[in-house]
C-alpha cells in the first residue's frame, strides 16, 4: 500500500479519476491495483481498479467528492497479491 496527500489551499470538487499503469509482465489476471481518492485519511467513492493482464489504462466518473480550504487530498495505492503494477500515474480531475 501507497499513500501520497496533500493539503487543499482552494475549495475543489473531484469528479473523476485517470489511471494509467504499467503491469508486470506474467501476472495472473486475479491480481488488481486499486486507486482510491482519499479525504482527510478517509477512502472516498472515487477509484479505479485494474485487473492485471486486461488493461493499463481506466477512468471513473459519475461520482463527485468536495474538499474544503485545508481538507488533505490523497491517494491510496493497493496492489493484491504480489506487486502487481509499477510506473502508477493517476490524474484526479476537478473543478
Amino acid at each position: 500500500t501507497v499513500e501520497i496527500q496533500r493539503r487543499v489551499s482552494r475549495p475543489i470538487v473531484v469528479f473523476g479519476l485517470a489511471l494509467n499503469a504499467r503491469l508486470h509482465a506474467g501476472v495472473p489476471g486475479s491480481q488488481t491495483t486499486t486507486v482510491t481518492v482519499m479525504k482527510n485519511g478517509v477512502a472516498t467513492a472515487v477509484l479505479v481498479a485494474l485487473p492485471d493482464g486486461t488493461t493499463t489504462i481506466a477512468f471513473t466518473a459519475n461520482v463527485s467528492v468536495s474538499f474544503a480550504e485545508g481538507d488533505l487530498l490523497g491517494m491510496r495505492i493497493v496492489s493484491t497479491g504480489t506487486l502487481a503494477a509499477t510506473d502508477v500515474q493517476a490524474t484526479v480531475k476537478q473543478y
